[in-house]
């Protein structure tokens, strides 16, 4: 009994030991597997199975979930998201039992962008949450700064332009205070992206030329290729088809390398459309189907769209406009079913030019109504407001950084004089004692004046340095009147007193349906190309063109009011009687028109600069909003001037119409233009009759 218990304890201290051997075996492997996942996809895959098959032959558990965690990022980076979404819940239940709550919390921040992948946004939300709440809580700020990029992601696939932007700059601040290189880089690729869908390609490619230099220092070839793929696509936006093609070729034979199939069917895409501008069509075409291969293969959807639009653009610049429709037309079906408004906005483009190519203009006119809905959805004026403020106050903040520390460097100079000033005393007094000490303190004395001035001239160089890239970043996110107080912290700037005239089309949506489309464009041409003619003769400044309306001002260059105000008067005149001609001739061809009416409101104004699709000047402020009220009180081809507008001075005879209510709470007066060279007479100005706004103005 005694030999069988000896043997017993024998052999379980020498499968205690073997176990032991076998779980340093495991995470060697494991290590190898962590290695070489950015940058060689078949070695890391070949450790993390001898991880895995080894952990499970010992039943050892922190082995078997970090092996499945390697296998799961290894097929998100091959596009085999259904198989990485397994292997991530696998991964994160094994975690979980072994109690390594770091790795459970990144597992569920993967699990999370498997399910934003798979278009399962709202559970993918919740999942980030629980990762996002462990890291906090074990305070792992590197864990932090991954599960704000991946909830950028989910409100990116949103629409959430500026919730998307918040997230991904806290990851970008969370990164640089850890000096986390990995995450600050893909903080720069994504903040690069959505510069990108704004329109804002030179922001995009800084953000993106920022990511691929980060990324070639520490060698990860993985965020390197997306990085100049990035580039490259921006490149092509711009017609710049040689740094184009540079960058698209560079980031093609890495991805090719790496058997990174979601940025090697990007890159084929792009060389595709590359292809299209060099007019090598037939080339296009092979790039075009084997991204589409490729993206079918991984059941990338979104993808997979992008490739059918850019196979109808093929066709339709081959005029072959059947094949082309019926492209756009699958890819409009496959983008309502996944719910992408930006891909279903660029096949509605595309179908509405293969139907105006067709003649058949009411469905081209459909299709471009439709689109320009989307386009007005996703990329309008108050989301690019947004992101350019989230970027701007973080900028806005290393500025003041930068400022505390030009301060500090400030506050040694004056302590290195004051500490000099104080030796010299010291020197004097031993000066009078000895020469001898005294030749030796100025010695000491010069010795040390000379170090000080080379040290303040460097430091002056730091300085100036740091205060030319401050006003760097405040020229690339402000508009001009504000970069300027900004920079001189002052309240001396003023807004502009300007007369602004709001004109619009009555009954716009209505009467639209009267008009056959080609017509109706045809007509609006013709009514907004008479509105420019009219406010460039009259020296205005026109701001504004919308669907169905048009804004201008008079006064931004001409201090003279009268003058001025004048103008504006006589331009909306002379436009209603342009637009009757129109409406006469029309009639007389038995054709639909359109009659306007006028709005003028004088008062002050700010204006400025704002990042869109295009970079626009904009103004804003009340002046704008009554203006526009005003207009809808006027009948038919009527010009209306508020009360402030007609205490000015000017040349018209008016008459009191009434008194409305604007901005919900204003009473108003109201007056009509009757007509020219007769002098105003009768109305005195006083606080009475006169608002805040001009009552300034006078003053």
């Amino acid at each position: 009994m005694k030999k069988n218990l000896l043997a017993l304890f024998v052999l379980l201290c020498f499968s205690a030991t073997q176990a032991m051997d076998e779980q340093s075996i495991i995470k060697q492997h494991l290590q190898l597997a962590n290695g070489y996942l950015s940058s060689d996809n078949e070695k890391s895959a070949e450790f993390a199975n001898k991880a895995l098959l080894l952990s499970e032959k010992i039943q050892y558990v922190d082995g078997q979930a970090e092996a499945y965690w390697l296998k799961g990022r290894l097929n998100f980076n091959a596009g085999k998201i259904k198989e990485s979404g397994n292997d991530f819940l696998k991964a994160s239940e094994l975690f979980k039992k072994s109690g390594n709550t770091q790795m459970y919390a990144t597992a569920l921040k993967d699990y999370a962008d498997f399910l934003r992948s798979s278009g399962n946004f709202n559970q993918a939300q919740k999942v980030i949450e629980q990762a996002c709440a462990i890291s906090i809580k074990i305070k792992n700020q590197r864990l932090q700064s991954e599960c704000e990029i991946s909830e950028g992601l989910i409100s990116l696939s949103r629409n959430d332009f500026a919730k998307a932007t918040g997230h991904y700059l806290n990851a970008m601040k969370i990164s640089e205070e850890v000096n986390d290189n990995t995450g600050l880089g893909n903080a720069y690729l994504q903040l690069g992206n959505i510069n990108t869908l704004q329109g804002n390609i030179e922001k995009s490619n800084e953000y993106f030329q920022k990511g691929l230099q980060l990324n070639k220092k520490i060698g990860n070839k993985l965020g390197e290729s997306d990085a100049a793929c990035n580039i490259g696509s921006n490149y092509l936006k711009i017609g710049s088809l040689q740094k184009a093609e540079e960058y698209i070729s560079y980031s093609l034979k890495l991805s090719e390398g790496l058997k990174y199939n979601s940025t090697l069917a990007l890159n084929l895409m792009n060389m595709g459309f590359l292809k299209v501008q060099q007019k090598q069509y037939a080339d296009a075409e092979k790039n075009f189907k084997a991204s589409h291969a490729l993206y079918e293969k991984m059941n990338d959807n979104i993808g997979s769209i992008d490739v059918l639009n850019a196979l109808g653009y093929l066709n339709s610049v081959n005029k072959k406009y059947t094949q082309a429709e019926d492209y756009y037309k699958q890819a409009s079906v496959l983008a309502k079913k996944i719910g992408s408004s930006s891909a279903l906005q660029t096949a509605y483009e595309g179908l509405a030019y293969i139907y105006e190519q067709k003649r058949d203009y009411k469905g081209a006119y459909q299709y471009a109504k439709m689109g320009r809905q989307i386009n007005e959805k996703l990329f309008n004026i108050d989301n690019a407001k947004k992101v350019t403020q989230l970027q701007m106050n973080y900028e806005f903040s290393k500025i003041q950084e930068a400022q505390r520390i030009e301060q500090e460097l400030k506050d040694e100079v004056n302590a290195e004089k004051s500490k000099r000033f104080r030796i010299a005393i010291v020197s004097g007094i031993f000066a009078v004692l000895s020469l001898i000490a005294l030749l030796a303190t100025a010695t000491i004395a010069y010795r040390k004046n000379k170090i000080a001035r080379i040290l303040l001239a460097e430091r002056n160089g730091i300085l100036q340095i740091q205060k030319e890239n401050s006003e760097k970043i405040i020229q690339g996110v402000l508009p001009a009147e504000i970069e300027k107080r900004l920079k001189t912290n002052s309240s001396a700037s003023q807004e502009r007193f300007v007369s602004v005239m709001f004109v619009d089309f009555v009954d716009f949506a209505k009467k639209e349906s009267e008009f056959d489309p080609m017509d109706l464009m045809d007509h609006l041409d013709v009514a907004f190309k008479m509105l420019d003619e009219t406010t460039r003769k009259y020296q205005l400044d026109a701001m504004k063109t919308m669907v169905d309306g048009y804004l201008c001002i008079s006064g931004l260059h001409n201090n003279n009011e009268a003058e001025s105000l004048d103008n504006l008067l006589k331009a909306g005149l002379e436009i209603l009687q342009r637009l009757s001609d129109i409406q006469q001739k029309r009639a007389a061809d038995g054709l639909p028109s359109f009659e306007m009416r006028i709005g003028i409101h004088s008062g002050s104004i700010i204006g400025g600069v704002v990042a869109v699709r295009t970079v626009s000047e904009d103004i804003w402020g009340n002046t704008v909003q009554i203006a526009s009220e005003i207009e809808k009180f006027a009948q038919p081809s009527q010009l209306l001037l508020t009360e402030t507008a007609n205490n000015l001075r000017h040349s018209f005879k008016t008459n009191l119409v009434g008194e409305v209510t604007v901005m919900s709470d204003k009473s108003v007066k109201v007056y009509g233009v009757s007509s020219l060279g007769v002098e105003l007479s009768g109305i005195k100005v006083s606080k009475d009759n006169i608002d805040e706004d001009v009552m300034k103005h006078l003053n």
